[in-house]
């Protein structure tokens, strides 16, 4: 895979639709892995191509956000699937977002959470909280420590600015919220939670907690990874756009065109 760095993206007039990828914003040599089952849809193949930097700018993810980039740790990866294009952006809208009944009542279920900003680093509890989320959500048995959860989740080029959202209950850590920060938005890298805390529904909470939070930054969008439709386990970012068919709202989801429109459901959010 080319270890390519960028600061700054040349100017480009290739189109921005194509089959079954983007074009990227800039030219860099990319690699195209190997097919492997869809993790999302099933009976499906999946692809991707990638190129790894070492060093690129916020400036720059940001608009490889717009080519339906996502970057794991050093790997910048984009959906390349014969016959399918499933894989979306999708971003909230901030200054339109306005929670639903149901994430009111989890915001409520939530008031003793102290929630603290800190650097994007690993360290000893966040290792431990690591270790046992994988086991309970995904049974990967595994005894993460500190040196490999820099390596592997906390691993990002040099130019992207990174933070942890850290959500304690009584003192005690139970999810770590990892996200990018960008010149117009805060992008979700990852989140892990303490899982005999399910009941509380961390994971929608935390992403209600940082909209909150790009509102505090003055910062435009909340980027909350892939829309894959047709996939229940991405039901629940719908719920984040507050419209139905044929209205405007909160999200919008990034076109094969390369374009951002709002995000529309067939039926209602609750």
């Amino acid at each position: 895979m080319s270890d390519h760095p960028h600061n700054d993206p040349p100017h480009s007039d290739a189109p921005h639709s194509a089959f079954p990828a983007e074009p990227l914003p800039f030219p860099v040599p990319l690699t195209v892995l190997p097919a492997e089952p869809c993790p999302y849809l099933p009976d499906r193949p999946s692809q991707y191509r990638a190129f790894m930097s070492r060093q690129i700018s916020g400036e720059v993810y940001e608009a490889l956000l717009g080519a339906n980039f996502r970057r794991s740790g050093l790997v910048f990866y984009q959906p390349m699937c014969t016959g399918c294009r499933q894989c979306r952006q999708f971003r909230v809208i901030v200054a339109d977002h306005r929670p639903t009944k149901s994430q009111r009542r989890i915001w409520r279920c939530n008031a003793d959470l102290k929630m603290e900003l800190s650097a994007a680093e690993p360290n000893e509890e966040k290792a431990a909280l690591y270790s046992r989320y994988l086991a309970d959500r995904h049974e990967t048995i595994i005894d993460a420590t500190v040196e490999t959860l820099r390596e592997g989740l906390y691993s990002r080029p040099s130019g992207i600015e990174s933070v942890d959202v850290l959500y304690r209950a009584g003192g005690r850590l139970v999810g770590v919220g990892v996200c990018d920060v960008l010149p117009n938005g805060l992008s979700t890298v990852y989140f892990y939670w303490e899982p005999s805390e399910a009941r509380r529904g961390l994971g929608v909470f935390s992403a209600l907690f940082e909209i909150e939070l790009c509102r505090r930054m003055s910062l435009q969008y909340y980027f909350l990874g892939f829309w894959v439709g047709g996939c229940d386990k991405m039901e629940y970012k719908a719920k984040f756009a507050g419209a139905t068919s044929g209205a405007t709202g909160a999200a919008e989801i990034l076109g094969t065109d390369g374009q951002w429109r709002y995000f529309v459901r067939e039926s209602p959010s609750t």
